[in-house]
């Protein structure tokens, strides 16, 4: 087979790259391969579909019409196993052979594993798919634990907490996002999910899961043991690098320029897999949110189309826990930055990253307000370093920065 575009990865960076593609060359061909049975859904929506706020057919933003209306060949249920980028050509798992003019790798991540006896058993829950969702929402029952302390994790504590299920979270460390949320937001959260009825340990980890055929507990590394009978785990992805062989990598993902071109030019990568060179933030690393997959393949198919175009955005992500909303605005994991405190972390707060004297990021508990005015000072590249007070004063509008 051959055709002039292969995209790698049928989530919403590969497929976002497709239809940008398509909009600009109406006669080139193009190979979306992707390993689940799905047409496009939104992950985002995952949530909802756990809660039975919608039905898991609400899920899905494609149709099976649109990819034969805007001729994307949707090789649906399959999985480029090689890919050589010197010669352009591709294999599939059933041994077919694709030579490609230019390719996308927009694998995406999958859940990292425990590692630890009885993780197969009926009841222990990832939430990456639409399959996964439908597990947790048909079978879910209580008590329940939660294993990690990020999105993912406070997404089931969301779900169990719905369907009035006793849960515990075990947290790793001595926090959630230990990393980068600090003392003061990380004791808000907590005394929010204490109120709501939330058992939190911290510093432990799962020695063994407990069950014939359904997991009836946990086995912790403190030698307590949790009777459950549901357990969500939430400790983030690793890369899907099976078709990444012969580009350049690193331990997070595919390396890539600021234009998502990888070490071979016409080879680029998008989404959750792409180690990137972010303009904005100053370094490269890894952003693995559903907009910023998105914007990275709407980039990526429009370099790939002959439209040199940078990737310049500013990362949002965010999850309501139990009625309280955390978010991440822009770079909050390199080292060395200074931190302005917003508020005093009783009701809502944040934490401002500043980095040769600029905002790059920011961490925000119950301050939606400041997000956006965040995202668009991170975006100017303004000097903020003689506005150290008014950035800490919670009554000063952080839009006045931007006039």
């Amino acid at each position: 087979m051959n055709v002039d575009y292969l995209i790698i990865g049928a989530g919403v960076a590969g497929t976002t790259a497709a239809e940008t593609i398509r909009a600009r060359d109406e006669r080139g061909s193009i190979v979306l391969v992707g390993d689940e049975p799905h047409p496009l859904y939104s992950r985002v929506m995952l949530p909802m579909v756990v809660d039975r706020r919608i039905p898991a057919e609400k899920a899905y933003l494609k149709t099976d019409e649109w990819y034969a209306s805007a001729r994307i060949e949707y090789l649906r249920g399959r999985r480029v196993s090689a890919l050589d980028a010197a010669t352009h050509r591709a294999t599939l798992d059933d041994g077919t052979e694709i030579v490609f003019g230019k390719a996308l790798i927009a694998t995406g991540g999958r859940p990292k594993r425990l590692d630890v006896p009885g993780e197969r058993l009926d009841g222990v829950y990832r939430l990456q798919t639409l399959d996964d969702a439908t597990a947790v929402r048909d079978s879910v029952r209580g008590p329940a634990v939660v294993v990690g302390g990020g999105f993912i994790a406070l997404e089931f504590v969301n779900g169990f907490m719905h369907y009035g299920l006793k849960t515990t979270v075990c947290l790793r460390n001595h926090s959630f996002w230990s990393r980068h949320l600090d003392a003061t937001g990380s004791a808000l959260l907590e005394r929010h999910l204490a109120a709501k009825g939330v058992k939190i340990m911290k510093d432990v980890v799962p020695l063994a899961f407990i069950g014939d055929t359904r997991v009836e507990g946990v086995k912790l590394s403190n030698g307590e043991s949790i009777p459950c009978a549901s357990i969500g785990i939430g400790i983030g992805l690793e890369p899907n690098v099976h078709a990444a062989d012969t580009v350049a990598r690193s331990a997070h993902g595919v390396l890539a320029d600021e234009y998502l071109t990888t070490s071979a030019p016409e080879v680029y990568a998008a989404g959750d897999i792409a180690d990137f060179e972010d303009v904005l933030a100053g370094h490269r690393h890894v952003l693995g949110n559903w907009m910023n997959a998105k914007e990275q393949g709407r980039v990526a198919g429009l370099n790939m189309a002959g439209e040199r175009t940078r990737y310049e955005r500013v990362s949002s992500y965010s999850v309501t826990a139990l009625g309280l909303n955390v978010a991440f605005v822009g770079d909050v994991g390199s080292e060395g930055n200074e931190t302005i405190a917003r508020g005093d972390g009783e009701t809502s707060y944040a934490s401002l990253i500043i980095r040769d004297g600029k905002l790059r990021g920011g961490v925000f508990l119950n301050r939606v307000a400041d997000r956006g005015p965040c995202a668009e000072l991170i975006k100017s590249g303004k000097d903020v370093s003689a506005f150290r007070k008014e950035l800490a004063d919670t009554n000063f509008d952080l839009k006045s920065l931007l006039q």
